[in-house]
C-alpha cells in the first residue's frame, strides 16, 4: 500500500470473529424478534491500523499519506474506474465508496451487544494479527479451525482422477498477467463489448474479420496432403501432358460445386475484402526452379468462357507471366496490387492488346480472372526406384517458389508418381476464404472422383526420426518464415492417454485428449515454456452460415503449482475441456473477446497488434496448436500474432509398414527457431508419459 488514504479519520473496527458470534447468539435468544444490534465498538483512526497491520507484517509503513479530498477525487476515483474495466476489486482496497465511508467519521457504540447478548469484543489489534497470519498460512483442511471464521478460503486440491475446475474470473482468465498496455487493449476490449450491448455489430462472422487483418501472407496459409490418389481416365496415361489434362479435369469437376470458391479477394491499400466471384476457373501453371512461371494455361469455368479473343487473350496471359514474375520479390501485403497493375500496364503496352476502352476493360476482367484462379501445378518425380519410400515423396511443396498470385484462396499442387499412375496432392488455402474442414471435404471429394492406388502406410524410416524436412515458406522484412514438416511416432501418446483412462482419469469432465496431452506437452519444453497457447475450435456449417473458427487460450505453466505431476496436468485438461466446451458454445471470455473485435474494422485490428504487442501476448499468446485430425498431411498456418511460431498436427494414427503408427506434425517459425520447435514437439510426444505424471503410476 503506498500511502495511507484519510490517516486521522477514525472509525469503528471490529474482528469478523466477533461479528458471527453476535449473529449467532442474536439469532438463538428466544426473544431478539425484532432487535438490532451495531456490531463494534473500538474506534481507531487509518493510521493506526494501517501501522499495526505493517508491524505485524514486517514491513515498512507507507510514507506517504492522502488526504480526504486528495483521496476521494484522485486516487479513488481512478482506481474504481479501473475496476469498473477490469471488472476486479480496486487495488488497496481503495473505492470511491471505501473513501467515501472513511470521509463518514463512522463511529459508534455497539455495547448493547456487550450487555444483551454477553459477548466481549476482541481487541482490534489481536485481530490485526490474526488476520495477517491467516493471510500468510497456506490452507488446509487441518488449519481450517484455526482461521478466522473456522473455515479455509479455498478447498484443498482434490485426489487425482477427480479433478474438478475451480471457477475463473473471466478477466482474470483472459489477462492472467498485467502490463501497462494490457490496461489500454482491455480498455478497447470493454469499449467495443458496450458497443456490441448498445447495438452495433458486424455483418461478418468475428473470425472472418480477423483472418482478414491477420492472416494475409503466404506463410499464414494452411493446406492437407492426400496420397495415392489414382490418375483417372480408366487406363494409365502415356506422358505428363494426358496424366496433367485428366487431373485438372477432375480436380474442376470436384471443385466447381464449392460455395466456398465462388469468392475472391479485393486488395487495397488497407487491407483485404472478400467479394463475390461467380466462375472457378483453374490456372495451370509450369514454374522454373527459380520460382517464375514458365507459361500457364487457363482452364476457364464452363459456364462463363471468356469474351476476348484468342489473339488478344494469349497477349494478356503473356502480360501476367511478365508481371508475376517481376513483382514476386513484392512482400505478400503489396503483391496482389503491385502484381494487378503491373498486369495492366504490361497489357496496355503490348501491342497486340486492342486500344479500345471496351476491349482494355475486357482485358482487366480476363487478368482479374486469372488472379483469382485455382493454381494448379503438375510435376512428375524423378523416374527410379524407391519413389514411394524417399522423403523428398512426402515433402510439401517448395511453397516459396510457388506463390498464388494472390487474389484466389486455393492452391492445389500435384505430384506425380514415376510410372504415371497415381499423384500425391497438396492442397493451400487462404484462411480468409476457406477453413480447415471445408478444405478437407474440397479434398475428399477429389479422392472420391479418382479414387485411390492403396492405402497409405508410411515408410518404416520415419518413425525411427531424423527425416524431417525444413523450406523457407516467406520472406518479408522480419526475415524468412521457416516451415519444417516430420512424421513422428505418436505410440506414446495414445499409451499414456489409454493408461490415464485405465486408472480412473476419464472422470475428468470431457475426457483426456490428445490436444490436451500435445499442449501439455509442449507447454513443458524450454521453447514454450510460460507461453500462453490458441487452440482452433472448428465450427461446423449451419443452414446460412459458413463452418468458421472460435479461439481458446490456455497457459499451461499456470497449473505447476499444484503438488504433483500428474495433478497439474488433470487440473489442466479439465480447464482445457472447459474452454473447448465455451466455444463450442459460442460463449465464453474469448469469444465475447473475438465478438467485441469483429466490430472493429480490420486495419485497427493490424494496427492493435503493431502497437500493443506485449498486450496481445497476454491476451492471445504468441503461438499456439492447431489440430486437423483428417489430414494424412498438413501445412501449419502462421499468423501475425503468433510470431514465436505455430504448430499443426494432423492424423496422428498413420499406419507405418512395419507396424507403428505416426503423426504428420508441421511447424513454422522464423529462422532457426522452426527446428527446435520440431524438436521440442518430437521430445513432447516421446516424453509425455513422465511429463504428465502417467508414467509414475499415480
Amino acid at each position: 500500500m503506498p500511502a495511507v488514504p484519510c490517516p486521522h479519520r477514525k472509525l469503528t473496527f471490529v474482528y469478523v470473529r466477533d461479528v458471527a458470534e453476535i449473529i449467532t447468539r442474536a439469532a438463538e435468544h428466544p426473544s431478539n424478534i425484532g432487535q438490532r444490534y451495531l456490531a463494534g465498538k473500538e474506534q481507531r483512526s487509518m493510521r493506526e491500523i494501517v501501522t499495526w497491520t505493517a508491524e505485524t507484517a514486517g514491513v515498512p509503513p507507507p510514507r506517504l499519506t492522502l488526504p480526504a479530498a486528495a483521496a476521494a477525487t484522485a486516487g479513488a476515483a481512478l482506481l474504481t474506474g479501473v475496476a469498473r474495466v477490469t471488472k476486479k476489486p480496486p487495488p488497496f482496497g481503495l473505492s470511491l465508496d471505501e473513501v467515501a465511508t472513511i470521509r463518514q467519521k463512522i463511529r459508534f457504540d455497539g455495547s448493547k451487544a456487550e450487555r444483551e447478548l454477553g459477548i466481549s469484543y476482541t481487541p482490534v489489534i489481536a485481530g490485526v494479527r490474526d488476520m495477517v497470519r491467516a493471510m500468510r498460512r497456506p490452507v488446509d483442511p487441518a488449519a481450517a479451525a484455526e482461521l478466522p471464521g473456522g473455515a479455509p478460503r479455498r478447498a484443498a486440491s482434490p485426489p487425482p482422477g477427480n479433478a474438478k475446475r475451480t471457477p475463473q474470473d473471466p478477466q482474470r482468465e483472459m489477462m492472467d498477467r498485467w502490463n501497462p498496455s494490457e490496461i489500454v487493449f482491455f480498455g478497447a476490449v470493454k469499449a467495443l463489448q458496450l458497443l456490441r450491448r448498445a447495438g452495433v455489430t458486424s455483418p461478418e462472422d468475428a473470425w472472418r474479420r480477423m483472418t482478414r487483418a491477420f492472416f494475409r501472407t503466404e506463410h499464414s496459409k494452411h493446406g492437407i496432403g492426400v496420397f495415392n490418389l489414382r490418375v483417372p481416365g480408366g487406363e494409365r496415361p502415356t506422358d505428363h501432358t494426358e496424366a496433367t489434362r485428366w487431373l485438372v479435369e477432375a480436380l474442376g469437376e470436384s471443385l466447381r460445386t464449392d460455395r466456398y470458391l465462388h469468392r475472391a479477394l479485393r486488395w487495397s491499400a488497407v487491407g483485404v475484402k472478400v467479394i463475390p466471384h461467380h466462375t472457378v476457373d483453374l490456372l495451370e501453371a509450369g514454374f522454373r526452379a527459380d520460382g517464375s512461371i514458365a507459361s500457364v494455361t487457363f482452364h476457364p469455368d464452363p459456364s462463363s468462357a471468356p469474351r476476348l479473343e484468342p489473339q488478344p487473350r494469349t497477349a494478356v496471359e503473356e502480360a501476367f507471366i511478365t508481371a508475376y514474375n517481376a513483382t514476386r520479390g513484392i512482400p505478400d501485403k503489396r503483391l496482389p496490387r503491385a502484381l494487378l497493375a503491373r498486369g495492366m500496364r504490361e497489357v496496355y503496352s503490348a501491342a497486340t492488346a486492342a486500344p479500345s476502352s471496351g476491349d482494355r476493360a475486357e482485358a482487366r476482367a480476363f487478368l482479374s480472372r486469372l488472379l483469382s484462379s485455382v493454381l494448379v501445378n503438375v510435376e512428375t518425380a524423378s523416374p527410379g526406384t524407391g519413389f514411394a519410400e524417399s522423403a523428398a515423396r512426402f515433402q510439401p511443396p517448395p511453397l516459396l517458389a510457388r506463390k498464388h498470385p494472390g487474389a484466389g484462396g486455393l492452391s492445389v499442387f500435384f505430384r506425380l508418381h514415376p510410372d504415371l499412375s497415381a499423384a500425391d496432392v497438396w492442397f493451400r488455402a487462404s484462411h480468409i476464404l476457406i477453413e480447415g474442414s471445408p478444405l478437407a471435404a474440397i479434398a475428399g471429394r477429389l479422392r472420391e472422383t479418382c479414387g485411390i492406388t492403396e492405402e497409405l502406410r508410411i515408410p518404416a524410416a520415419w518413425a525411427e526420426g531424423g527425416l524431417a524436412s525444413c523450406s523457407i515458406c516467406s520472406l518479408d522484412a522480419s526475415g524468412p518464415v521457416v516451415m519444417c514438416h516430420d512424421f513422428v511416432d505418436t505410440a506414446p501418446l495414445f499409451e499414456t492417454r489409454d493408461r490415464l483412462r485405465a486408472a480412473g482419469h476419464k472422470a475428468v469432465t470431457g475426457g483426456i485428449t490428445l490436444p490436451g496431452l500435445l499442449l501439455w506437452g509442449l507447454g513443458q519444453q524450454e521453447a514454450f515454456k510460460g507461453r500462453k497457447m490458441l487452440l482452433p475450435v472448428h465450427m461446423p456449417a449451419t443452414n446460412g452460415t459458413d463452418a468458421t473458427l472460435r479461439i481458446t487460450f490456455i497457459r499451461p505453466s499456470r497449473f505447476d503449482r499444484e503438488p504433483d505431476r500428474l495433478q497439474a496436468f488433470l487440473s489442466f485438461q479439465t480447464e482445457l475441456n472447459h474452454l473447448v466446451d465455451e466455444c463450442r458454445r459460442d460463449q465464453g471470455v474469448y469469444c465475447q473477446m473475438l465478438d467485441a473485435f469483429s466490430i472493429w474494422p480490420a486495419p485497427l485490428q493490424s494496427a492493435t497488434v503493431r502497437l500493443l504487442p506485449a498486450a496481445i501476448e497476454v491476451a492471445a499468446g504468441t503461438t499456439g496448436l492447431t489440430t486437423m485430425p483428417w489430414a494424412q498431411a498438413v501445412i501449419v498456418p502462421m499468423s501475425d500474432v503468433h510470431v514465436e511460431g505455430y504448430v499443426a498436427v494432423g492424423n496422428l494414427q498413420l499406419p507405418t509398414e512395419d507396424g507403428h503408427t505416426v503423426g504428420s506434425i508441421c511447424v513454422k517459425a522464423r529462422g532457426e527457431r522452426s527446428a527446435l520447435l520440431m524438436e521440442a514437439v518430437r521430445r513432447a510426444v516421446a516424453d509425455i508419459g513422465r511429463l504428465t505424471g502417467a508414467a509414475e503410476g499415480n
